[in-house]
């Protein structure tokens, strides 16, 4: 734990997501799906269908404390956000495999714990964009 009077800092943290940053990167998707718009909409129905799905899976897993199973599920998470960004969801998929990885002591635990529900709810926002997007541009 952080002790100002020891005259340490904290440790550095990555930043996982900036509140300027756009959830859904428009030259990222132009790279995975170039023009076509069928493509992406397939895409994007199937993340809405998976993603929920992997984070219960997730969720049960980092309670099972089968770490091993939330490194992959936190992998898989990592894959298919990053057709659409590489920061938010996929930033925090892979800080959750990272940790995953590790020889979870207590605190890791609540690391893995702290990052399995920021990555819930950053797969839900770049979900709801999605949504608002497939229902905007006449892809639904």
């Amino acid at each position: 734990m952080f002790d100002p009077k020891d005259n340490k800092h904290p440790p550095e943290r990555p930043i996982a997501t900036r509140p300027a940053e756009p959830l859904m990167d428009e030259q990222l998707m132009r790279l995975s799906f170039g023009n076509n718009q069928g493509l992406l909409k397939k895409s994007m129905e199937i993340y809405l269908r998976d993603a929920p799905k992997l984070l219960i899976s997730l969720a049960a897993a980092a309670e099972g404390g089968d770490f091993k199973e939330v490194s992959a599920l936190a992998h898989a998470l990592k894959g298919i956000s990053s057709y659409y960004t590489q920061g938010g969801p996929f930033e925090l998929a892979r800080l959750l495999d990272q940790a995953a990885r590790k020889e979870p002591g207590p605190e890791m635990r609540a690391e893995i714990s702290n990052l399995s529900a920021a990555l819930s709810q950053a797969v839900e926002n770049l979900a709801a964009v999605m949504r608002e997007r497939l229902s905007e541009t006449g892809l639904s």
